[in-house]
Parts: structure tokens; sequence; C-alpha cells
């Protein structure tokens, strides 16, 4: 089947080239013009045939899977998901403490200011 299509492909190309060149040849720019897009609208045409045909033999190519045969959920999978944590949580968990961290390096100067009032005081 490939060699069908790459023949086909050739054909098209050397094909449009030939007609290009004896189109420029006679002075004729509008006819090698069309002819250029004609055939790049005929290669995707080819192209679009061709991958439906792969398409339709690979649906082909499948086992069918009979209704009783069912992948069947695993009776563990609840126990193994019970102690993780999402993304989502980990990462709101990590934010927290950053922020957590960034107000204690801001509030850092007044406890120490704090502790020597106390400190005096007492």
């Amino acid at each position: 089947m490939t060699v069908i299509a790459l023949a086909i492909a050739v054909m098209i190309g050397d094909g449009c080239c030939a007609f290009v060149s004896l189109s420029l040849g006679k002075q004729e720019s509008d006819k090698a013009r069309k002819s250029v897009g004609n055939s790049i609208v005929l290669m995707i045409i080819v192209r679009a045939d061709r991958m439906e045909e792969k398409k339709q033999e690979r649906e082909a190519d499948k086992p069918e899977r009979k209704p009783e045969e069912k992948v069947k959920e695993d009776p563990h999978k609840a126990e193994r998901d019970e102690g993780r944590v999402s993304f989502k949580e980990n990462l709101s968990e990590k934010k927290s403490i950053v922020k957590a961290n960034d107000q204690a390096k801001k509030d850092a100067p007044k406890l120490e200011a704090s502790k020597k009032k106390v400190e005096e005081i007492a």
C-alpha cells in the first residue's frame, strides 16, 4: 500500500512539475500557478483518503471486546488511595508554610523588641 501511495505522489508531483515547465516556457504563468495549486489540493485529498483507509485498517485489527469482558475495578484501590494527598492539597500546604515563614521573618524584630521590654521590666 505504501508503494502505491508513493507512486501516486510521484505521478502527481512529476506531472505538475512538467506542466509548470511547459506553461512557463509558453509565458502562461497563470496556468502554472493554477497547476501548482491543483496538485497541492489533489495531494491533500489523496492523503486524507489514505488516512481514512489506515484508520479503518486499525479499527479492523483491534480485537472486539465482549460486553461481559469489562475491566473489573480493583477492590484495593480505595485502600491505596486513602493515604494519598492530592497535588493541590500538597501545594496549598507548602504555600501556607511559606506564608508563615515570611510572616515570622517580618515579626522577628517586633518579638525581639518586646522580649527586651519584658526583660527590662522584670
